[in-house]
């Protein structure tokens, strides 16, 4: 190697330092895109991650929307949102929830047994895969509408559905089912069987039996409260201060034949129709007072 040539090629480094204009700002490159520094030049070769080239000639780039080429990384039944030049994963999807604090991931959230669900009361809840569904009403309701917006008690009793003894027992309807007892003389559940004499049992059921006169007044009153009910509806009418329906009470009836009405049932049923009666009598005072008819 001649000396000249040594010479040139330590001394032309040191008159001519290369620019770079990647580092000082003046290269050219599209806004988003990478800048290469070269000997004497610099190039622009790609855009920047989460960017792409918006035409062949390389002219500029744009945002790529990772969420909808579903490009993304965000864990499975997550929501991706894009952002400029990448995306965010901020939240599971709706009946998920995050497994951890680190959210690397999301599991089905179980509506039904945190009780967030949304199904009728009385009604099935059932979990499925990021929901839930109410298929049907727990036994003893049904659907009170064809939409299966609420669920209402069955009346075993009313509908011949129960199972009591068809002959000697009694049916007496609960809040999603009924209970089954028999008429005095009798005794059981679902089979009554005749209790003989000298047998116990027999002054036990003699306690709660009711005679007809009870009865009587149970009636009585029932049909008392329905006429002042009646009669509170008109004075509102009169008064045109509010339009509703007619509300009716169920006759305080119980199945079974008078003798075998138990008879703490009867005296509670009496004593709550003297309480509505009480205060029916005290709306239709106050009603007609308000509206200058008293």
């Amino acid at each position: 190697m001649s000396t000249l040539y040594k010479a040139v090629t330590v001394i032309l480094p040191l008159l001519f330092t290369d620019v770079d204009e990647c580092v000082i700002g003046t290269h050219t490159c599209p806004l988003n895109s990478v800048c290469n520094n070269t000997i004497g030049s610099f190039n622009c070769p790609v855009c920047k991650d989460g960017y792409e080239w918006t035409d062949s000639n390389q002219t500029a780039c744009r945002d790529v929307d990772e969420c909808k080429l579903k490009t993304h990384t965000c864990p499975e039944n997550s929501v991706c949102n894009n952002t400029i030049g990448s995306f965010e994963c901020p939240v599971c999807k709706d009946g998920y929830d995050w497994t951890d604090s680190n959210q690397t991931a999301c599991e089905d959230v179980d509506e039904c047994r945190l009780k967030t669900h949304t199904c009728p009361e009385n009604s099935v809840c059932n979990n499925t895969i990021g929901s839930f569904e109410c298929p049907r009403c727990k036994d003893g309701y049904d659907w009170t509408d064809s939409n299966q917006t609420a669920c209402a008690d069955i009346n075993e009793c009313d509908k011949l559905l129960d199972n009591c003894d068809p002959k000697h027992g009694v049916c007496t309807n609960t809040d999603g089912g009924h209970v089954c007892s028999c008429i005095y003389g009798f005794t059981g559940e679902f089979n009554c069987t005749e209790i003989k004499p000298g047998q116990t049992g027999l002054e036990e059921q003699q306690k709660y039996l009711v005679d007809s006169a009870a009865v009587f007044r149970m009636y009585a009153l029932e049909a008392e409260r329905q006429s002042l009910e009646k009669q509170l509806e008109n004075v509102l009418r009169q008064c045109a201060l509010v339009a509703r329906k007619p509300t009716r009470g169920k006759r305080a009836v119980l199945a079974g034949s008078p003798a075998a009405i138990n008879r703490v049932q009867v005296d509670s049923l009496i004593n709550n129709l003297g309480v509505a009666i009480r205060k029916l009598k005290a709306n239709i005072l106050s009603a007609k007072k308000a509206c200058g008819l008293a």
